[in-house]
C-alpha cells in the first residue's frame, strides 16, 4: 500500500527538518562506503629550501645542484623552492646509493 504525505505548502520548519533528517541518514549510509573506497591520506609535510638543505647537511647551493640533476625534485616553479620532507629523508638515508660527485683528477 503506498502512502503518501501531504504536506501545506507554508510547513517550511517540518519541510526542513525532514530534509535534514534524509541527509543524516545518508551520510550514515554512504560514509563506511567512502572511507573504504578513498582511505584517508596523510598530508605530506613541505620543507624551504634552507631547511632542505639543512636536512641533507648540504648547502643551499648543493641542494639546487641535486634538483638540476634530477636527484631531487623541487615543487613548484621559480621563488619559493618547496621539497616534501619524505623525499629529502629518503634521499639522505640513501645518498651513498644515489650520488657520488665525481673526485678532481689531482694529476692535473
Amino acid at each position: 500500500m503506498n502512502s503518501f504525505l501531504l504536506i501545506e505548502p507554508n510547513d517550511e520548519t517540518f519541510i526542513n527538518q525532514l530534509a535534514d533528517s534524509l541527509v543524516d541518514r545518508i551520510i550514515v549510509k554512504i560514509t563506511p562506503m567512502l572511507s573504504k573506497a578513498n582511505p584517508v591520506k596523510q598530508d605530506k609535510v613541505y620543507l624551504t629550501r634552507k631547511r632542505a638543505a639543512e636536512k641533507l647537511q648540504v648547502t643551499p647551493q648543493t641542494l639546487d645542484r641535486y634538483v638540476q640533476e634530477g636527484l631531487i625534485k623541487k615543487l613548484g616553479a621559480g621563488k619559493p623552492s618547496r621539497y616534501h620532507e619524505e623525499e629529502i629523508q629518503l634521499f639522505y638515508e640513501n645518498k651513498d646509493k644515489y650520488y657520488r660527485r665525481p673526485r678532481k683528477d689531482v694529476n692535473r
